[in-house]
């Protein structure tokens, strides 16, 4: 008979044993899914943030992308502007060039239609013509004069004196 108290112990000790882990067990699966609950809400919630941020700087990196594209259109524009500025000049300077030459060219033929007998016609021009001699240098100016004078005139028959 003591064997069969001590198997109803036993069975009554298992059966306690598998009911306080089975509820240990439910506990346990309650709190994992409690923490994957949390887990998913913060993964979630991450997501969402990245794929925020993930938007934004899309936006970001179009608007700078055509930003860039409208400068490097001014950019070429206004190289194409100065390189039909340096293509004008340079026709310019040709067509300076050309006539500068056509000039010497009309210069030249004159010069050779005069012939010594053409200027002796002419003869020598009167002019006034310096053959020496020397010019007295200008009295100094005394810059630190306050007075200034009036400025002497010649009248241009001479002087005349009343």
């Amino acid at each position: 008979m003591k064997f069969n108290w001590r198997s109803r112990s036993r069975n009554q000790l298992l059966e306690a044993l598998q009911h306080e882990l089975a509820h240990a067990r439910s506990e346990l699966e309650a709190s994992l899914a409690d923490a994957v609950a949390v887990m998913e809400g913060r993964l979630h919630k991450d997501l969402e943030q990245r794929e925020k941020t993930t938007q934004e700087l899309s936006v970001r990196l179009d608007s700078a992308c055509s930003a860039f594209e409208n400068r490097e259109l001014d950019l070429l524009h206004a190289l194409t502007r100065v390189a039909d500025a340096c293509d004008a000049i340079a026709m310019r300077v040709e067509v300076d060039s050309q006539e500068r030459k056509a000039l010497i060219g009309a210069l030249e033929v004159i010069a050779d239609s005069l012939d010594a007998n053409a200027q002796a016609a002419i003869g020598p021009r009167d002019r006034d013509r310096v053959t020496g001699g020397t010019i007295a240098p200008a009295p100094p100016l005394d810059l630190t004069d306050d007075e200034v004078d009036a400025p002497q005139t010649r009248h241009p028959w001479g002087s005349r004196r009343p």
